[in-house]
């Protein structure tokens, strides 16, 4: 485990010594530093924070006084989430007076890297938060230069303006110290008033403020908080006493990941219940014949089955089915959130939508165009499927490059999808029988799917991502190419054009996301296939599953027993 410190913008780290002092024996925290002698904006504070973090092993990230909203960001990011964030009396939504930020500005133009004159203090800051906080300032101005301290509150202010703690993919813990009143008035305090979701009490997955008294009893709190690494019981409550210290706390709840089917869940008749019966839905059904200028809702409520199977058709009304059952399921149970989400094909395009980086009308287009694309790669090539039962993969990929065809999914433990021209996979299930396989079986699909007879739809699946706005996940989306998190606008296109000729890793991103301590999945959309897979990979993992409104009641209710547990 390593320990990353990140000290206020004065570098002098004070608040870090009771807790170094608990740290046990042979330790080494990695201290990062911002530079003194300039400004920097929040993407560059970010990014240096960033360039230190382990690459491969599990960090705690420690933040004093104002690098507490730096490490939340920072921490936020989906691809190297830490086990924890430890805020040391930190200025989280502490309302910073932009008057505040205005005289120091003017302090560093007019006295350079001097004390502001104490004229200035009385004269414009005569008492309450503005003092407060200009008193603590005003004892580490020799380090950092006025100026340059307005310009990094300018950057948390504008970043505590926009921050939401469900951000965060992991817990975070709160160190109050009791003697700081000022962190008691102006932190703790604010953050229960404007982010109560977030707070002591009222806590929601996977977060976790804790009201530590004094600092000296952090040893117990970094104790509890091994406790609470990913992968620990998840159903921890307690109340501490004694020791010259009181820990307040709440569960770290489930870790949730959203689960959107692919093609071939389709059947004539899903959805049209949930569109019967929650009015809500009306406006995402009228937005989807607006924008794809038929009416897709009515195929989907009511076929004809042929028609609906059909790729162009299929693909969009599976995004279309699994967007309600998110947005229904959003209504059913307010404040609800999940930290990742993983889709089978297509279905990453809808999970890559619900985390933010589509719009909900460029995702259902961009489904009904790569249906398209596919469907005419099918049409100008003979190619099918089949799904291989009781067969180990490397067994596999030798009947494959025998039979001179491909692995395209790899679904669960004893279940390999194989892909490639139609003769070709007839020979296929011959040789995976002979070499033991318990079953091959040939799919009704309509061509090769993640087989090299789709590359002719890669470039106009490039061309089609390539005008649509692409933006950064507010969630962990897994890859089916790497079966890891996405990152940047344009990685994401790039796995996107990649998937359609690549084998879908879907074993592989279930047990990443369990490896990360995910124990709560919800499949949304027509059937319960992935839940089914799911069960293979780890039948401990709690599954959920929103197909219709039987189901959906059935969700809901069941979150509501697990989260009281």
């Amino acid at each position: 485990m390593k320990w990353i410190l990140l000290p206020g913008f004065d570098g002098t780290g004070k608040l870090f010594a009771p807790l170094l002092r608990a740290l046990p024996p042979g330790i080494e925290p990695v201290v990062v530093s911002y530079p003194a002698d300039r400004a920097c904006a929040a993407d560059e504070l970010v990014e240096i924070v960033l360039a230190r973090l382990p690459q491969d092993e599990p960090y705690v990230l420690i933040a004093e006084s104002f690098s507490g909203p730096i490490a939340l960001k920072a921490a936020a990011q989906p691809q190297r989430p830490p086990t924890a964030v430890v805020l040391c009396a930190s200025f989280v939504q502490c309302p910073i007076p932009r008057s505040l930020i205005e005289i120091l500005r003017y302090c560093g133009i007019a006295f350079g890297a001097k004390r502001p004159p104490r004229w200035l203090v009385r004269r414009y800051l005569l008492g309450g938060a503005e003092k407060a906080i200009f008193a603590l300032f005003y004892r580490a101005i020799g380090e950092v230069s006025p100026r340059v301290l307005a310009d990094r509150f300018s950057v948390l202010l504008e970043f505590d303006e926009h921050f939401a703690p469900s951000t965060l993919q992991c817990p975070l813990l709160y160190l109050q110290a009791a003697k700081d009143r000022l962190v008691t008035a102006h932190n703790f305090e604010i953050v229960q008033q404007r982010y109560p979701e977030a707070c002591l009490e009222k806590i929601e997955s996977p977060h976790l403020i804790l009201q530590v008294q004094p600092q000296a009893s952090i040893r117990a709190v970094l104790q509890f908080m091994a406790a609470t690494r990913p992968g620990a019981p998840a159903h921890q409550k307690s109340l501490f006493h004694g020791g010259g210290f009181v820990v307040k706390w709440r569960d770290v709840m489930h870790k949730t990941a959203l689960l959107f089917a692919g093609q071939g869940a389709q059947y004539a008749g899903m959805g049209r219940d949930l569109a019967d019966g929650f009015p809500s839905t009306q406006p995402w059904l009228e937005q989807c014949r607006a924008l794809l200028g038929f009416d897709l809702p009515a195929l989907c409520f009511h076929g004809p089955e042929e028609e609906l199977t059909k790729t162009s058709n299929a693909q969009p009304a599976i995004f279309l089915v699994s967007w309600l059952a998110l947005q229904l399921l959003r209504e059913r149970v307010p404040g609800f959130s999940f930290q990742a989400a993983a889709g089978l094909s297509l279905g990453e395009l809808t999970a890559l939508t619900a985390a933010g980086v589509f719009e909900f009308g460029d995702g259902l287009k961009l489904t009904r165009q790569r249906g398209r694309f596919m469907q005419e790669a099918c049409e100008l090539t003979r190619g099918s499927m089949a799904a291989v039962l009781g067969l180990d993969l490397e067994a596999m990929r030798a009947v494959c490059a025998e039979a001179d065809v491909e692995v395209a999914n790899l679904n669960c433990p004893g279940q390999i999808v194989i892909s490639g021209e139609t003769e070709k996979i007839t020979r296929a299930c011959q040789l995976a029988k002979s070499k033991g396989a318990k079953r091959a079986v040939p799919l009704p699909v309509a061509g090769a799917y993640h087989s090299r007879l789709m590359a002719g739809a890669r470039p106009k699946v490039a061309a089609m991502l390539a005008a649509v706005s692409i933006r950064a996940p507010a969630a962990a989306v897994i890859s089916n190419v790497t079966a890891r998190p996405h990152t940047t606008p344009g990685e994401i296109a790039a796995r996107l054009v990649e998937q359609v000729t690549s084998e879908v890793r879907w074993e592989d991103s279930m047990r990443y996301l369990l490896e990360q301590g995910f124990t709560r999945f919800i499949e949304l959309g027509p059937g319960t296939t992935l839940s089914g897979f799911l069960k293979r990979i780890d039948a401990r993992a709690q599954s959920f599953n929103i197909a219709d409104a039987a189901s959906l009641e059935a969700t809901v209710r069941g979150l509501e027993i697990s989260s009281t547990r």
